[in-house]
């Protein structure tokens, strides 16, 4: 049984293009995967940070209303 290098190397010079096209598909697979597991990592991040935000805003706004209105008081 034939591996499939020496089929390959029997192509000759449209060998190396055949390489070429699989290591450049190989490449492109990984580009992708990493640019969606990098947005699926910002997507948790920012929505955590949000939140957070939010949350701390709500508070922050009713602490300075209290502040203020003893201030007045």
């Amino acid at each position: 049984m034939e591996s499939i290098f020496d089929r390959i190397w029997r192509l000759g010079p449209a060998g190396l293009v055949l390489k070429a096209i699989i290591v450049a598909v190989i490449a492109d697979a990984l580009l992708l995967a990493f640019i969606l597991l990098r947005r699926t990592y910002r997507k948790r991040y920012f929505a955590r940070r949000d939140a957070r935000v939010l949350n701390c805003g709500k508070n922050g706004m009713r602490s300075f209303l209290e502040k203020f209105l003893l201030l007045l008081a």
